[in-house]
């Protein structure tokens, strides 16, 4: 409603005054439901809009374990069928009575997107995998993307660091929008389709804009380097 929610690498806001103290690097996504706000990250926080001071702090990281090599914990959450799902390095599990419980470890779990008949695990390792809320299938993308979105004609758009993605489901095929066709970088941060099907994406140099049969219209912002979650 009136408030604003901002996950930063300075920590996380409310309305502009920093909240949750303990949490001093907040990278991820956050859920909003109602009043209650799970913000995710290296660590988690949990909190109450209308009693932010009360803030539940899970698994807080240290300085000395940020780095590029080093250990991610909950990165993203999504609420899908009632539940609060966690994605990290930890596998897959749901957020319950203010901790994670594990359900499908041994992989590392980067974004979750939801889709018609269930939920897609973007990894890091294992490529993006499909849960229906019983079992775990490929989807014969072997490859990590830092977003996926459904799009038109059995297509889904990827967001990886070897250009805009497009896989077509039937028949298995995987291309790739690059610097060859006119993007200034071939990194791929975040993916928004309109309602044109015109293709918006973030890049590691600018935000582009790209429509099928014609290619990229249009770049704002070059040399700006976005991140995931940014567009």
């Amino acid at each position: 409603e009136d408030h604003w929610i901002a996950a930063t690498y300075g920590g996380l806001f409310l309305d502009g005054e920093r909240i949750c103290p303990d949490l001093d690097f907040s990278e991820g996504n956050v859920i909003v439901d109602g009043t209650r706000v799970i913000a995710f990250g290296y660590g988690v926080a949990e909190f109450a809009l209308d009693h932010p001071e009360g803030c539940l702090v899970i698994h807080a990281v240290e300085d000395s374990t940020r780095r590029a090599e080093g250990p991610r914990n909950h990165q993203v959450g999504r609420k899908w069928r009632e539940d609060v799902w966690v994605g990290g390095c930890n596998g897959l599990g749901k957020w319950e009575d203010n901790q994670f419980v594990s359900a499908y470890p041994n992989m590392d779990v980067r974004n979750l997107v939801e889709v018609e008949d269930g939920l897609l695990l973007l990894t890091a390792d294992k490529g993006v995998l499909h849960f229906d809320g019983n079992q775990i299938r490929s989807t014969g993308i072997d490859m990590p993307c830092a977003d996926l979105v459904p799009w038109k004609q059995e297509k889904w758009l990827l967001a990886t660091d070897w250009g805009l993605g497009i896989w077509d489901k039937s028949s298995q095929k995987l291309t790739f929008v690059t610097q060859d066709d006119g993007m200034l970088s071939n990194g791929v941060c975040n993916l928004f389709v309109d309602e044109y099907e015109t293709v918006w994406m973030s890049t590691l140099s600018g935000i582009h804009r790209y429509q099928e049969g014609v290619g990229i219209i249009q770049i704002v912002h070059p040399r700006v380097e976005f991140n995931r979650f940014s567009f």
